[in-house]
Parts: structure tokens; C-alpha cells; sequence
């Protein structure tokens, strides 16, 4: 045995020093591979290291009002996370915003009135959830430690005088042990109850109005404390000045003392989720709701909204709808906005188009596989140049960052290859890789259906002119630049000639400036109707060049 370990440890050092020979030799060994592929569009990526970020506006809910919001009943922040990150990190991010636990708080998305989607699975990307989504965040009330409602329901079963003995004959009746259920996220639907003289089945119509709430509770409640949870949450709603000697405490006598009536409903608000459709059944009270197992406690289990009617008295009196609609905004909702307003260049696409990359590869001349730098350069340029902004992504999305790009003197220059550059020190290389930008095509919608619309100038006249499917018309250059660019196309400045006759043959045909006037500012008239048959003819030339082109 220690010859065969002697062995080994042999075998282990010979090995180490050849992978350090090996290593040595392809330290020594410089080798440079150099390719060439011809290219029709040069495709630029939008995702970059410095711009690979989501943005998103979160509306907080806080449980209470604080001082340093304003008072306000609701927080706005802007938070910037990588493309990668998840919807936990946006959690945590915008809990360490407004000083509140990540874990006290349950994040949804929120469409008009109503919640559309509490998310439990928060290992999801971020970037999936840029386009049409309302974040909103509820603080959410912590459940009472297990010890205290211990000793509150020792407090209660204990004997008033400790030296009494147990009395056999003793029939009063004994407190039943409070029943244990799971928590419960449900959905609250602030609702009023209108007549309706138009109404054929109901004479009264339900509204939704203000934000919707979302509450923890327990699934297995008394109502008065269901009430009571629920008054917790909502009772920001009121003015100042609502006072109630009821009201003073979290727990009232009974339900009809709190100004509103709790009714379980669907996710709309319109209609109750347990009683089939042909009743037309606003919804039911959660009374109705008792569990089988304990009378006098409801059971949650299946309700998932609840909608807040609100008596008619509370909201002509007691109601604040200013304050309680106030939404106070964090200073990180301007950061943000500043950040994503900043343009992407065109010039930091081909920085990153022509940047060093790392990967592994298989030496050609060592045979061991090792890191190499992999960079791309331009050797020629093309007359007909075309640049693809590339905004689809391999996941379905689209990047909707605006891109500045130059319409006139595009110098490819700074991104040749510095080979072509040592051939070319005593020549006027610049002169020849100069473009100019003749056409656009934008894309408007999403990765999945939308509709492209594309820009041209006009050879004749160097005017732009917007070609959006049977619809043509002149357009301002300084529009030309919008975050649909999609397709840019530019021509060298060397190949483009001036021939003198054919501009004398062209301004025999196009309109002057006084017959653009007519065109616009006389409509009807003879010099109208003159003025608009010229423009037809100018702009199926235009077509013509385009297609030519």
C-alpha cells in the first residue's frame, strides 16, 4: 500500500509539472487567428453592460401614515435592477426605500380597481414584467406572537380567586379553545352600492372606487374580529374629525357598528364568487360563511375578495377622498426617471461591437483549451451601409431605449481594423468611410404584433417623407430620431453625384414654397387643387427613387 500511495503521489507530480510546461509554452506561444465574413447588416446590441437594466415605478401601501411621507396613505419609489434579477430583489429594494420589512410585505399587480395578481413565486425576472404592469406593495399587520395569545387565553380560563377549589358540581359553562387556521392574503374592493332605474335583474349597481387593499388574516375568524382586521387597514380613509366612542378601540360590539358592510365577491367587485350568475347576487355577507367545525368562527379558506361596501352616510360626512387618494413621491422616482431619459449613442453600440470578449477555445497551436480574446473589427465599409438596432430579444421582449444616432458625417473610422489603418496612414482614410442617413424604418408595438413605419429622403429635394402604408407626407428632420428606430440606413458621401440637369429637370416639377403655403393654408381653392396634383406627382417620384433605392 504506501508503494502504490508512493506511486500515485509520483504520478501527481509529473502531471503538475507537465500542465506547467504546458502552461509556459502557451505563455511563450502568440497566436493570432484572423478571419473574414462578409456582412450585409451590421447588427448592434442594445443590451449594454451599462444600460442592461429594468426600471420600474412601485406604489407602497404602508399600514400606516408616517411623517416622513407627507402623511400620505401611499409611497411611489423607482427602483433600477439588473435585467436578471428578481421580483425578490425588487422586494428588498424598495423595503429598504421606505424602511419597511421585506417580509412584512406581499407584492401584486393592480389594474383600474381591482388587484389582478398577488405574486407568490418571486424567483421570477425581472424583465418579464416591464410592459403594462402596476406594482403595488401592501405593508401587511404582523400576526401576534404565539406566547402573548397564550397568556391572553391563560388570562382568560384562569380563576378569578387562585384559592377556590375545583367544585364538581360547578355547571358553568367552560370557554371553548379558539380554533388555529393558516394565513390568508384577501383582496379588499372598495364598493358603493348606487341605484340604478335602468336596471332590469338589480336596481342598485356596483362602483369601485379608491385603491384596493390586500390583508393577512387568519382563515378560521370570528366576525367581529374579521371587522376589526379589516377597519385596521382602512380606516385611513376617514377625516380627523370622525369621531366614534365605538370607534376608539380596534374591536367593536358587532359587525353593523362599522361603517361599512363586508360582502365576498369576485375579483371585479361586480358580482358574488359563490352564487351562480342567473341570481345576480352582488354578493354575500361573509356571516353566511361559519365554519362547519366551529359556529361562531368563519371560515376563509375559499374567500379570496372581499368588498368594502360603504355606507352612504360615512361617504356625504366622514369621507376624505383628498388625502386619501395623496400619493407622496420618493426622491429615487426622479433618479430613475433621469436615468432612463439618458440616450443610448450610437457610438457606445460600437464601442461594444468591437470590445474585446474572453471565452474559451482550443489552442490551434498549443491543442490545450484556454482563454482567448475574441474582437471584431470592420476591414471595408460598404456603399449602401445598413444598421440593425437589435430590440427583440431572445425571450419575447422588446428594448425600447432610444438610440441617438447621426444623420449626417457618420464616420466609421474609429472602428476599423487597425490593419486597414497601418496600410492607410499616408491616405485620407476618413474621407471615404463618411455616411450619410437616407432612410428609417421604425417599429411600433411589441416583440409579438406591431407595425413598421419607414422614413426616406428624398434624393431631388433632400426633404424626409414619412411612408406609413397608403399614407405619405412630408416630415420635419429633427422627427426623424424616435426610440422605434429600428433599421438605419446611410450611403457613403463619396458616392453620391450632383448632376446639375437633373436638378434643373426636378425643380421643373417641384412645388415652390408658395405652392406648399396653398397646399395648406387654402384648402379648396384653385390654387389648392393645382398645388395637391403637383404634390401627387412629386411624391409617386419619391416612391419611385425609394423602391430604387
Amino acid at each position: 500500500q504506501e508503494q502504490e500511495q508512493e506511486q500515485e503521489q509520483e504520478q501527481e507530480q509529473e502531471q503538475e509539472q507537465q500542465q506547467e510546461q504546458e502552461h509556459e509554452q502557451h505563455v511563450d506561444c502568440v497566436w493570432t487567428s484572423s478571419r473574414f465574413e462578409p456582412y450585409g447588416t451590421l447588427p448592434l446590441d442594445l443590451s449594454l453592460p451599462e444600460r442592461d437594466y429594468c426600471y420600474f415605478e412601485v406604489l407602497v401601501v404602508p399600514l400606516q401614515r408616517h411623517a416622513r411621507f407627507g402623511g400620505a396613505p401611499q409611497v411611489r419609489v423607482g427602483v433600477r435592477l439588473r435585467r436578471q434579477r428578481t421580483l425578490f430583489d425588487l422586494v428588498e429594494e424598495v423595503a429598504s426605500l421606505v424602511s419597511i420589512e421585506a417580509s412584512h410585505m406581499v407584492l401584486s399587480d393592480v389594474f383600474r380597481q381591482y388587484v389582478y395578481t398577488i405574486f407568490q413565486d418571486l424567483d421570477q425576472p425581472v424583465h418579464k414584467f416591464q410592459r403594462d404592469y402596476a406594482f403595488v406593495l401592501y405593508e401587511l399587520a404582523q400576526k401576534q406572537p404565539a406566547d402573548d395569545e397564550a397568556k391572553e387565553d391563560d388570562a382568560e380560563l384562569r380563576s378569578v380567586d387562585d384559592n377556590d377549589e375545583e367544585d364538581e358540581n360547578d355547571e358553568r359553562p367552560s370557554t371553548p379553545p379558539k380554533p388555529v387556521g393558516d394565513r390568508v392574503h384577501v383582496t379588499l374592493l372598495h364598493r358603493t352600492l348606487d341605484e340604478d332605474e335602468d336596471g332590469v335583474l338589480q336596481r342598485v349597481k356596483p362602483s369601485l372606487f379608491h385603491a384596493p387593499s390586500i390583508i393577512e388574516t387568519e382563515s378560521v375568524i370570528s366576525e367581529a374580529a374579521l371587522y376589526a382586521e379589516v377597519w385596521r387597514y382602512v380606516r385611513c380613509l376617514a377625516l380627523p374629525s370622525f369621531k366614534n366612542e365605538m370607534l376608539d378601540g380596534d374591536v367593536l360590539p358587532d359587525a353593523s357598528s362599522y361603517p361599512f358592510r363586508l360582502s365576498v365577491v369576485n375579483r371585479t367587485g361586480s358580482g358574488c364568487s359563490s352564487c351562480p350568475w342567473i341570481r345576480s347576487c352582488l354578493g354575500c355577507s361573509v356571516s353566511e360563511f361559519v365554519s362547519a367545525d366551529h359556529e361562531s368562527y368563519l371560515d376563509l379558506d375559499d374567500v379570496y375578495h372581499l368588498a368594502v361596501d360603504w355606507k352612504p352616510e360615512f361617504l356625504r360626512e366622514s369621507y376624505d377622498p383628498l388625502t386619501s387618494q395623496t400619493t407622496f413621491e420618493h426622491q429615487s422616482v426622479l433618479a430613475m426617471r433621469a436615468e432612463r431619459a439618458k440616450p443610448v449613442t450610437f457610438a457606445a453600440c460600437m464601442d461594444h461591437f468591437v470590445a474585446t470578449e474572453r471565452l474559451e477555445y482550443k489552442c490551434e497551436r498549443c491543442k490545450v483549451m484556454r482563454p482567448f480574446d475574441k474582437q471584431l473589427s470592420l476591414w471595408s465599409t460598404p456603399t449602401i451601409l445598413i444598421v440593425q438596432l437589435k430590440r427583440f430579444l431572445w425571450d419575447g421582449s422588446k428594448i425600447s431605449t432610444f438610440v441617438d444616432f447621426p444623420v449626417h458625417d457618420l464616420d466609421m473610422s474609429p472602428w476599423m481594423s487597425s490593419h486597414v489603418d497601418k496600410q492607410n496612414e499616408d491616405q485620407d482614410k476618413d474621407k471615404d468611410n463618411l455616411y450619410e442617413l437616407y432612410a428609417v424604418v421604425n417599429h411600433v408595438g411589441s416583440a409579438g404584433s406591431g407595425h413598421y413605419i419607414a422614413y426616406v429622403r428624398a434624393e431631388h429635394d433632400g426633404r424626409w417623407y414619412c411612408f406609413d402604408d397608403d399614407m405619405c407626407r412630408e416630415l420635419d428632420e429633427s422627427m426623424i430620431k424616435s426610440a422605434g428606430a429600428y433599421l438605419l440606413f446611410y450611403r457613403k458621401k463619396s458616392s453620391i453625384k450632383v448632376d446639375e440637369k437633373d436638378d434643373e429637370e426636378l425643380a421643373a416639377w417641384s412645388l415652390t414654397d408658395e405652392e406648399r403655403q396653398a397646399l395648406r393654408a387654402f384648402p379648396g381653392s384653385e390654387e389648392h387643387r393645382v398645388a395637391l396634383k403637383r404634390a401627387n406627382t412629386q411624391l409617386s417620384r419619391v416612391a419611385t427613387d425609394c423602391v430604387i433605392l
